[in-house]
Order: structure tokens, then sequence, then C-alpha cells
């Protein structure tokens, strides 16, 4: 039986012309329906463990954020990861944490690390193409950073039968 899950993300459209190849190649999310994107936050709860209550707490927050530019300024690596990122990481990090704050019983990626870091991931789980990806990513992307965004609104995402779909988008302050 497949893993159903959720995820709260910063849609980045904009630059789906520049990174769609690259993330359709060595990030399986891509295929799946996830856009290019910062993550806000990962898991968050089983599609049919969300109710009315849950939208309700999260369009109360997005609807004190305020709409904000950022900059994605540099390819960057974790391991096994390659990505872009962008600045303003503290209104990221701060989003999360509010989010966490509202459902403590949902960490940033099951808790697994200690820091918050946003970023737009191009590839993940690379293994030994690593490498490859990385030297792809700089060819194709590096001189056209940087690149200005504007955070707009946050999607909920879920995962079913294979393919991400969005739940819900909440448009953030202007």
């Amino acid at each position: 039986m497949e893993k159903r899950e959720s995820i709260l993300l910063i849609p980045v459209l904009s630059v789906e012309f520049l990174v769609k190849q690259l993330r359709d190649k060595y990030d399986p999310s891509s295929l799946r329906g996830i856009p290019p994107h910062i993550t806000v936050l990962f898991p968050f709860k089983h599609p049919d463990e969300i109710i009315g209550e849950d939208i309700n707490k999260l369009k109360e927050i997005f609807s004190v954020t305020e709409e904000f530019l950022f900059v994605l300024q540099s390819i960057n690596t974790f391991p096994g990861v390659v990505f872009l990122q962008p600045s303003e990481r503290e209104k990221f990090t701060s989003l999360t944490e509010k989010i966490v704050e509202a459902f403590p019983e949902y960490p940033p990626y099951d808790g697994r690390f200690t820091e918050i870091n946003p970023h737009l991931t191009i590839g993940h789980e690379l293994g030994e193409r690593f490498d490859e990806a990385l030297e792809i990513t700089r060819k194709e992307i590096e001189s056209k950073l940087p690149i200005q965004i504007k955070a707009q609104e946050i999607w909920l995402m879920e995962l079913e039968n294979g393919e991400w779909k969005v739940k819900e988008k909440f448009p953030l302050l202007i």
C-alpha cells in the first residue's frame, strides 16, 4: 500500500522553465506533480486526518503573514542533495516555526535535523549521480543567478495514487 503524505510549500513557478529539465532528471517528486518550491513543512498530517479546523488554523497563520521578496542566490549542497539557496532564511524558518507551534506533533522532516534549511531542491538521493547533478546544475543555472522571487502563497499538497495534488492554496497578506 502506498504511503499517503502531505506537504506545505511555497511554489516558485517562475523558475520552472529554468529548473524543470534538471528536476525531472534528478528529483522524482517533480515527475509526480511537485513544482519548484521552498518547503515550509514536510511531512504534514496524513491527508485523511486534515480537517476543517486544521485548514482554518493554517488560514489564520498565513492571513497575517506578509508576502515577501527573496532571491535564489546560489547553488549549494547537502549530502546527496543539490539545491538553490534562497535569501531571507529567517522568513522561511519563521513560517515553519509558526506552523510547528500550531501543530507540534509535526516537526520538520520528522525531527531528523536540528536546523531548518530553506532550499529549492534540484536533485536528491543522488548517490553516484551527485557529482553529475552538481556539475550540470552549475553549467545550466549558475550564470542565471541571482533570481528575485515574490512569495505570495502557500500550497497544501497531498500525495495520492503516486501523484501530488494541490488541496488548498493560502494567499499571503499583500
